[in-house]
């Protein structure tokens, strides 16, 4: 089966150059069949990939470790859920995942967006076949899941304990979606400036491509999010590592993009800009797959150095020459009319939004580069540390929200009166938020004015929801498609709402406690009772009981484990956490002493629930935003 995946690998590569130049030369040409016969090159693409993949789920699955890979990421005692999710644990793999997505998704649009307009299916096409035989070149030479071992192997290394979760099932191939959904709208941008048709087109029809990639980055990011909370035992959820940031900089620059796009639609400019927007989100996709995948970007989460990451960086390159020089040459097609937009009206605010989204891309990816940068040029490496982002991205996503909240408010082009009166609901809701806290004790600045502004934000997108369930009961009519983009926004309120409760009030303590004693944290008293010891297969296992009360009542126990792993040879500890809408009570076994005294590290991590929630609103905003415009009648 090695064989077979690796000889499809090749195929792909040499049949996506084929499909390349099969476009090219048919659009020039004008060879209609040499057309038909690059689209079937791009289907054997997706037909090879997909036998590619399939081979190495075998291979991971029959434990065959006579496959180098194979034997990296799997054992015999691993489950076969997580044998399964071993795909895409290494650099291989996961750039395998990537181009099997990639050509998956290829071919939907090959079948979806029709055949109307063959110069742009065309061109669109030859672009997306592009960026599939680079993946299959760098997979071919200098990445292959297939390669052999080169000593014979009763055994694998298996997975890290740290992957052994259900998120690793889910999070990697929903950000990969998301990844290689997002090269469908920047492949028919391109098409469509090289085709000389009216830039409007494109945008209408990859917007549900980019709402779908955009929902599933969104969601990838929030799952990982949660995996690091419940999984890495630190009490967090987000540590600005560089990966994490790689991952979330396209989503900004797409979420920019997708508010850009409205403008254009519904106002006709913002064109360049959001030709630009796409671009630099496809870039940014194979930036971030190049931060984790290279290693020269130090972080917890990124492969070993590899000669991969110089692939990356002449590919990004290519495309960006190539692209800014295809919009250079024919610059007359960003050309829009002169459109009269009043200070306060929606098209202003999405256009100041943009610039906002751009701004803090761009401090994340600086807060990426510096070190690197520092240590090519310096000699020495400088470090960024969390209160860089705390004093420049904070501020922007502030602002950020307070605009999310006052936007929706807005009308298009200029505001009526009667929606400006309507305004001073979500200011009354701000001074609210200031208020309440300061007559509640709280004098530090920072979490005064972010209640303000998430009050703000929370009244004016609840206001507007509810004319939308207004106009649902009195027209009979579904919800419109623009209400899908409030519950996106009412989402990143409830994130807000979560960061804020959990980076300000957050209360930790670190005890040791002997069989039958108490902590105390807040309202939280914990009995420690004892500890049970298992020896397994893979690991040690030392699990830790702990009765919790509150207000001195029995709320359960919870049972934080410390294990040593034999296949790395280190201790990992899985949390104990008591989860509720208002605070999380989370609790990590840190030691244990041989007559039985236990060490933990208690937190209580306030409104970090609504985090997740949050994430969830704004996947559901995104598939009704997907809802056709006008909406339907209602019958009951």
């Amino acid at each position: 089966m090695a064989t077979i995946g690796y000889s499809a690998i090749l195929l792909t590569f040499v049949v996506s150059l084929w499909a390349v130049l099969g476009f090219v030369i048919a659009h020039s040409r004008g060879y209609k069949e040499l057309s038909e016969s690059a689209l079937r090159a791009v289907q054997a693409a997706a037909a090879l990939v997909t036998l590619a993949s399939l081979s190495l789920i075998y291979l991971l699955l029959k434990r065959d470790f006579s496959v180098d890979y194979v034997f990296r990421y799997t054992s015999t005692a691993l489950p076969p859920l997580y044998a399964f999710s071993a795909f895409w644990a290494g650099q291989e793999g996961s750039l395998l995942l990537w181009l099997w997505l990639l050509s998956i998704l290829t071919l939907l649009a090959s079948l979806n967006l029709g055949r109307e307009d063959e110069a742009v299916q065309d061109y669109a096409l030859a672009a997306l076949a592009g960026i599939e035989a680079f993946f299959a070149l760098v997979l071919a030479l200098v990445s292959n899941p297939f390669a052999f071992s080169l000593r014979f192997h009763s055994e694998g290394l298996g997975l890290n304990p740290l992957l052994e979760n259900f998120s690793m099932v889910i999070h990697p191939p929903t950000v990969f979606i998301g990844y290689a959904g997002l090269a469908i709208p920047f492949a028919y941008a391109l098409a469509y400036l090289l085709a000389g048709k009216p830039l409007e087109d494109w945008i209408k029809k990859v917007r549900p491509w980019a709402i779908v990639a955009w929902a599933f980055l969104g969601a990838g990011i929030i799952i990982g999010g949660w995996w690091a909370y419940i999984e890495l035992g630190w009490g967090g959820y987000w540590a600005w590592d560089p990966v994490e940031n790689s991952s979330l900089i396209p989503w900004l620059t797409a979420t920019a993009f997708l508010h850009s796009a409205v403008v254009a639609e519904r106002r006709h400019y913002l064109k360049g800009w959001s030709f630009l927007l796409i671009t630099l989100t496809f870039l940014l996709c194979l930036f971030a797959t190049f931060v984790t995948r290279s290693g020269i970007i130090k972080s917890v989460h990124a492969f070993a150095q590899s000669p991969l990451g110089f692939y990356f960086v002449a590919f990004i390159a290519i495309w960006a020459l190539l692209t800014g020089f295809v919009a250079f040459k024919n610059r007359g097609s960003f050309a829009s009319k002169k459109v009269e937009s009043a200070l306060l009206s929606r098209d202003t605010a999405f256009y100041y939004l943009n610039w906002l989204f751009f701004g803090e891309a761009l401090v994340l990816l600086l807060g990426i580069l510096f070190p690197t940068f520092s240590s090519t040029f310096q000699g020495q490496e400088a470090s960024i540390d969390v209160s860089f982002y705390h004093q420049t991205f904070m501020p922007l996503a502030a602002i950020t929200v307070l605009l999310l909240g006052l936007c929706v408010s807005l009308g298009w082009g200029t505001t009526s009166a009667k929606a400006l009166r309507r305004a001073l609901i979500p200011v009354g809701s701000a001074l609210l938020g200031i208020v309440v806290p300061i007559a509640l004790g709280e004098r530090s600045l920072f979490p005064i004015l972010s209640w303000g502004t998430v009050g703000f934000a929370a009244a004016g997108v609840i206001q507007e929801l509810a004319r939308g369930v207004r106009e649902f009961i009195r027209k009979r009519r579904l919800i419109p498609r623009p209400y899908g983009g409030y519950l996106v926004h009412a989402g990143i309120v409830l994130l807000a709402l979560g960061v804020i409760g959990s980076s300000f009030y957050k209360a930790e303590t670190l005890v040791s406690l002997k069989p039958g004693e108490t902590a105390e944290i807040g309202n939280y008293v914990l009995k420690y009772v004892n500890f049970q010891h298992q020896s397994l297969p893979t690991k040690e296992r030392f699990l830790a009981q702990v009765e919790v009360y509150k207000d001195s009542r029995f709320l359960g126990q919870i049972r934080p484990e410390k294990n040593f792993h034999f296949n790395v040879e280190q201790w990992v500890s899985e949390i104990g956490l008591r989860s509720t809408p208002a605070e999380d009570l989370y609790l990590i076994f840190i030691d244990l002493d041989e007559d039985g005294t236990a060490s933990f590290q208690i937190q209580v991590n306030p409104m970090v629930f609504w985090i997740w929630v949050g994430g969830g609103l704004m996947v559901l905003g995104a598939v009704l935003a997907l809802w056709p415009e006008g909406g339907k009648e209602w019958k009951s």
